[in-house]
C-alpha cells in the first residue's frame, strides 16, 4: 500500500506589504451550483483485456455498448472507469461480440458500483461535467478540433494564406475555495483550406516520404453529410487506395456487408473520389459530442486523403513576419474585447434550452470578482553597479543604456557563412562591436565560407576540423529558415562537437537592424557563460540550523519538463539546476521516456547530487535553499509526482551528504501554464506585471497562486501562469515565495522583459522540445549552459 501523500498547506491571508499593493480584479470565472448525480462503475472485462496495447479495444466495445445497449442514460468511459449522468445503470452484466481479424470472440462485461457522487459531495467528480458540457455545444452546431470547440459559422477567411480561423469558447468546471466555478474563455483553431492530398502532392522540394512521416498525429477534419467531424492520423496507408481498402460495414441490426472505401462514399454521401490516393487511418477525437450522439465511434476509420482538411498553421509560414502578423491580428483581441465577448457567450450558454443537460445551473451570470496583490517592483543589476526598478514589465530601454553586468570577450569564435555575404561581414562586424558597447569584446573570427545553400552543411562538416573544436562559439549566417539546415548544424555542433552555435538569418545583415542585433549579442553572452543582468538574491535565505554544512546562503532553482512525441510514442525529458549565485547559468541534463511518460521514475536522484556538487565548485558551499519547479503535470498525477520525483530529489541531497551534515530548505512547485483564467480590471483592462491572485478562484485541496508576470500590448489579453507547491519545509512566508518566482521571470535573457515563466522552468521547457525537435534524442556534449535557442 502506497504512502498517505500530505500536501503543503495553504498559508494564512496577508495583508499587502513591503512595496506590494492591493487591487480589485474580475477573473473569467461564473459562480455554479451542481444539479445532477454521478456514478462511477469499475469495468470488468472476462477474458481479461487488461494490458496496455488492449486499450483501444477496451474502449471501442464499451463505446458500443453505451451506443447500443445502455441508451438513453449518458455515459462515457475513459478506459478506467464509466460514468453514469442523472441515474445509474439498470444492468451491470453484458454479453457482447467483437471480431479483431476476422475472429470471434465473446466478452463478458460486468459493471461494480465505485461511487455514487451527489451534488454537495467534497469528492464530486466536477471534470466529468465538461463532457456534459462539451456535449450542450455540439448539439448548438459545434465541432471538437483536439480539445478545443469551435463553431463552423464563427469563421474569419484569409484568402491569401488558403486559411481559415474558426473561434470558440472553451469551458471548464472546477472546484474554488468558493465552491463549483464555470471558467469560460474564447479560443480559436487554425484550418487550412489544402486538403492532405494537395499536401502530398505539392511540388516544394520536400521528399513525400518525409510528409508522410509528419503526417501522423495530425488532426484533420471532415464534413460527411451535415455533420463536421474530427480525426487523429494514426497511419498514412500509402499501400491502399479507395478502390483496394475493404471493411465490414453494418448493414441492420445483426448483419454486416465488405464495401470498400470507394463504394462507400459514393452509395452513401454520392462522392466519386480519385482512385489513387493513400488512404488516412484515423480516430475520431473527442467524447463530449457522443454523449449526446453527435461525433462518429472511436473504431479506426479510414479517410480519403483528398476529404482531410488539414488543421494547424503551415510549417512554411512559421518564418513568414507577414503570415504570422496577421494570424496573429486576427486571432487577438483587446482585453476588453476579450471580457465582452466572454460574457456574452457565456450569457448565450446559460439561456440555451439544452444547458439543463449540463446538470449546472448559474448562480451568477457575471464574472467572479478578486482581491488581488502586486508584488513590489523588481530591482536589476546592471554593469558599474547601477541598479534600476522594472515598473511595467518591461526594461528593453535599460539594456539600451546600460552596460552588462558580466559579459564575457568573444576572443576565440568561428563564423560560417555563404561567399554572397562578404559583401555584408564587415558591417555586421562593426554592429555586433556597438551594440557590446565596448570593441575589445569581440575579437575578429576564424571564417568558413560556403558556396550555397544546397552544399551548406556538407560544407561546414568537412571544413571544420580538430582546430576549431575549443573555440568558444561558432555563429552560422543561414541563407533563410530551414529547418533541416538548422537540425544538421545544431546536431553536429551540439551532439559530435561539444561546441556552442548560434544562427541568424543573412537579411538581418543585409540591412542592420540594431534592435535585432542586439538581442543576437545578448544570447552571444549568455551562450558563452556570461551574465546580461541579474535580480538582487532574496535577503530572507538562511542556512538551517538544523545542518552542519556551511551552506552558500543562496538558491539553487531546478526545474523538469517534458515533451511528448506523437510520431515515436516517447517522451523527451530536460533537468536543470542552476550552479550560479545569480541563477543564470545552467547545469542541463536531457533524458528520453519510452512510452510518452510524464513522471520521471530513475536518475533524478543523481542528477541533483551533481547539481549540489557543481555548485559547490563554483560557491565553495552548497546551496542553503533547493526549489524545484516542476512543469507539465496535471492534478491527476499530483500525489505520484511527490511520492515519485520529490522523493528522488530528497535521496540526491542525502546522497550528497547525509542528515543532519546537509539539510538545504527544500519546495516542490508545479507549474501549469495552460490553463483557461484570464483575469481583467472592472472596466476590462489588462492587470499589472507582477499580479498575484491567491484567493476566491484557487484551488481548497492545494496551495496554489496565479501569476501574471509578463506586460503585453492594450491588443492582447495577458496569460497569468498558476503555481501549485505540492511540498514546501520554506521558512519564507507565502509572499516572499511569490514575490521570488516573479523575480525569475526576469531573468532570461533572449528578452528585455519579464516572461510568463521563471527562469529555470523557461530553460526546462526549450530544453525538452530542443532535445525532441532538434537533437532527436543523441546525446549532446555539453552540459553546462544557460539556455537552448
Amino acid at each position: 500500500m502506497s504512502e498517505i501523500v500530505h500536501f503543503a498547506p495553504r498559508p494564512p491571508i496577508q495583508a499587502p506589504s513591503g512595496g506590494s499593493r492591493g487591487l480589485h480584479i474580475v477573473a473569467n470565472s461564473y459562480q455554479i451550483k451542481v444539479k445532477i448525480s454521478i456514478f462511477q462503475y469499475s469495468v470488468h472485462f472476462e477474458p481479461l483485456l487488461d494490458s496496455q496495447r488492449e486499450r483501444k479495444r477496451r474502449q471501442k466495445i464499451i463505446d458500443r455498448l453505451i451506443d447500443e445497449s445502455l441508451a438513453p442514460l449518458r455515459c462515457v468511459f475513459d478506459n478506467t472507469s464509466l460514468y453514469s449522468f442523472g441515474s445509474p445503470l439498470d444492468n451491470v452484466q453484458f454479453q457482447v461480440v467483437d471480431t479483431i481479424q476476422g475472429k470471434k470472440q465473446d466478452f463478458t462485461i460486468g459493471f461494480e458500483l465505485v461511487r455514487e457522487s451527489n451534488p454537495g459531495d467534497n469528492s464530486f467528480p466536477l471534470q466529468q461535467l465538461n463532457v456534459l458540457l462539451k456535449g450542450v455545444q455540439a448539439q448548438n452546431g459545434f465541432v471538437q478540433i483536439r480539445r478545443d470547440m469551435v463553431h463552423p459559422a464563427n469563421k474569419q477567411e484569409l484568402p491569401k494564406y488558403r486559411l481559415e480561423i474558426w473561434s470558440g469558447t472553451r469551458f471548464s468546471i472546477y472546484l474554488s475555495q468558493k465552491g463549483p466555478m464555470m471558467v469560460a474563455d474564447k479560443i480559436h483553431s487554425i484550418l487550412r483550406k489544402d486538403t492532405v492530398l494537395d499536401f502530398l502532392n505539392k511540388n516544394d522540394g520536400i521528399r513525400r516520404e518525409d510528409k508522410v512521416e509528419s503526417l501522423e498525429g495530425m488532426f484533420i477534419l471532415t464534413k460527411h453529410g451535415d455533420n463536421f467531424l474530427t480525426y487523429r492520423i494514426v497511419k498514412v496507408l500509402t499501400d491502399q487506395t479507395p478502390r483496394t481498402y475493404t471493411f465490414m460495414r453494418r448493414a441492420g441490426k445483426d448483419a454486416t456487408v465488405q464495401e470498400t472505401v470507394e463504394q462507400y462514399f459514393k452509395d452513401c454521401y454520392s462522392i466519386t473520389l480519385k482512385p489513387n490516393q493513400p488512404l488516412l487511418l484515423c480516430m475520431a477525437t473527442g467524447s463530449g459530442g457522443r454523449v449526446f450522439k453527435i461525433t462518429a465511434s472511436s473504431k479506426p476509420v479510414a479517410i480519403p486523403s483528398e476529404l482531410a482538411f488539414m488543421t494547424g498553421i503551415p510549417e512554411e509560414f512559421h518564418s513568414d513576419f507577414f503570415a504570422m502578423k496577421e494570424i496573429k491580428d486576427r486571432i487577438g483581441s483587446s482585453p476588453q474585447e476579450r471580457k465582452r465577448q466572454i460574457e456574452d457567450v457565456t450569457r448565450t450558454l446559460f439561456q440555451s434550452p439544452q444547458f439543463p443537460q449540463s446538470g449546472i445551473e448559474a448562480i451568477s451570470n457575471t464574472m467572479v470578482p478578486i482581491d488581488a496583490r502586486v508584488c513590489a517592483p523588481v530591482v536589476l543589476r546592471w554593469g558599474g553597479n547601477k541598479q534600476e526598478e522594472v515598473r511595467n514589465g518591461s526594461f528593453r530601454d535599460s539594456v539600451t543604456r546600460n552596460t552588462l553586468i558580466a559579459p564575457v570577450a568573444l576572443q576565440k569564435w568561428l563564423l560560417v557563412y555563404q561567399k554572397q555575404d562578404e559583401r555584408n561581414i564587415a558591417q555586421f562586424m562593426d554592429a555586433l562591436r556597438k551594440v557590446a558597447k565596448n570593441p575589445q569584446l569581440v575579437a575578429n573570427p576564424d571564417k568558413i565560407i560556403v558556396d550555397n545553400e544546397r552544399t551548406f552543411f556538407d560544407q561546414f562538416k568537412k571544413d571544420f576540423g580538430p582546430q576549431y573544436k575549443d573555440h568558444q562559439l561558432v555563429i552560422f549566417i543561414l541563407p533563410k529558415k530551414t529547418t533541416t539546415l538548422y537540425r544538421n548544424l545544431k546536431q553536429h555542433t551540439n551532439c559530435a562537437c561539444g561546441v556552442m552555435s548560434q544562427c541568424i538569418i543573412s537579411k538581418n545583415i543585409q540591412r542592420i537592424n540594431l534592435s535585432v542585433i542586439s538581442g543576437l549579442w545578448l544570447q552571444i553572452v549568455a551562450k558563452v557563460k556570461g551574465s546580461c543582468w541579474r535580480i538582487q538574491n532574496p535577503t530572507w535565505v538562511k542556512q538551517n540550523p538544523e545542518s552542519t554544512k556551511k551552506e552558500s546562503g543562496g538558491v539553487m532553482v531546478c526545474s523538469i519538463d517534458v515533451s511528448r512525441s506523437m510520431k515515436k510514442k516517447q517522451s523527451y525529458a530536460a533537468l536543470v539546476a542552476s550552479y550560479s549565485n545569480d541563477m543564470t547559468q545552467y547545469h542541463l541534463r536531457t533524458m528520453i521516456l519510452k512510452g510518452r511518460q510524464e513522471l520521471l521514475t530513475e536518475r533524478l536522484d543523481k542528477f541533483i547530487k551533481m547539481s549540489i556538487e557543481l555548485y559547490e565548485r563554483e560557491n565553495k558551499a552548497p546551496p542553503s535553499t533547493i526549489i524545484m519547479y516542476r512543469d507539465g503535470v496535471g492534478d491527476s498525477q499530483f500525489e505520484a509526482a511527490v511520492q515519485g520525483e520529490y522523493n528522488m530529489i530528497l535521496k540526491g541531497i542525502r546522497d550528497y551528504a547525509p542528515q543532519p551534515v546537509y539539510r538545504p530548505q527544500t519546495a516542490y512547485i508545479m507549474v501549469n501554464k495552460r490553463i483557461n483564467h484570464r483575469f481583467f480590471t472592472p472596466n476590462g483592462d489588462n492587470i499589472q506585471p507582477g499580479t498575484i491572485v491567491d484567493t476566491v478562484v484557487t484551488s481548497p485541496l492545494y496551495y496554489d497562486f496565479f501569476l501574471v508576470a509578463q506586460s503585453v500590448n492594450r491588443f492582447t489579453t495577458a496569460l497569468p501562469t498558476r503555481f501549485v507547491v505540492l511540498q514546501s519545509d520554506l521558512k519564507w512566508t507565502n509572499h516572499q515565495l511569490q514575490d521570488f518566482t516573479y523575480q525569475l521571470c526576469h531573468l532570461y535573457c533572449n528578452f528585455p522583459g519579464a516572461i510568463s515563466l521563471p527562469m529555470p522552468v523557461q530553460v526546462a521547457h526549450k530544453l525538452s522540445l530542443y532535445s525532441q525537435d532538434i537533437l532527436d534524442g543523441k546525446d549532446s556534449k555539453i552540459s553546462q549552459l544557460p539556455f537552448i535557442f
